[in-house]
């Protein structure tokens, strides 16, 4: 039996969205995400809904030109197929509505109760038509943090850098680090390769918020408190 994965937009995001505890930056970071997952999910399902067309009307073929089908009555096996058809049809817009549409409708819902006047620009028909597929905020710096605390991990080269994440930081994402006398000075780039959240669980993505995050090969960038990390 197939199983279907119902994903939700994460219960903190909601909550933000709906209370007004997000900034522009991280909302605009929010909706690429959301975006790209939506369209990656698109994709997938039009592939599915394409492989079931050609696997029933394969299935038709082979059975019509079967030797027994020859003997039995045509119309019948003809109305079969058709009901087949007519039962995978609404499975599915089913399967559309509820997995590949439910995240931008919950990030819609929820901004529109927290940001109403951001619903022209982020609401659910501009998530769907791909207006954010080239990376749509990228211009505008969507996260910061300064580190408060270092900690070296036994047998790595990776280091966990603690500190309160302004804006959005996503597993895999690249940052830059600067000085604590200039933020704003790029000193190297670093891959954020795992994010923790305060309460201690590890998440795909964290946004305003306290956060630890697992820096690949941090131990040989120098990296220590009162330092930063952005992105731009």
């Amino acid at each position: 039996m197939a199983t279907i994965y119902l994903e939700n937009l994460p219960e903190e995001y909601r909550r933000k969205l709906c209370a007004r505890e997000l900034s522009r930056e991280t909302i605009d970071r929010l909706a690429v995400s959301v975006n790209e997952k939506y369209l990656l999910r698109k994709r997938t399902f039009g592939r599915v809904a394409v492989g079931l067309l050609v696997l029933t009307i394969l299935m038709a073929v082979l059975t019509l030109f079967a030797p027994a089908a020859r003997r039995g009555n045509m119309a019948v096996e003809m109305g079969a197929f058709g009901f087949t058809l007519l039962v995978e049809i609404p499975i599915l817009a089913a399967v559309y509505f509820l997995a590949v549409t439910r995240v931008p409708r919950q990030f819609a819902k929820c901004l529109k109760k927290g940001y109403p006047e951001l619903e022209i620009e982020y609401g659910y028909e501009q998530i769907c038509s791909g207006s954010f597929a080239n990376g749509r905020g990228a211009r505008s710096p969507s996260f910061s943090m300064q580190i408060e605390d270092v900690f070296p991990l036994k047998g790595s080269a990776d280091i966990v850098a603690v500190g309160f994440a302004h804006g959005l930081i996503v597993r895999g994402n690249s940052a830059f680090t600067a000085g604590g006398d200039d933020p704003s000075e790029k000193r190297g780039c670093v891959i954020v390769s795992a994010v923790e959240k305060a309460d201690g669980k590890p998440a795909v993505q964290a946004a305003d918020c306290r956060v630890a995050l697992r820096i690949r090969k941090g131990a040989e960038l120098g990296l220590a408190p009162g330092m930063y990390l952005h992105r731009e």
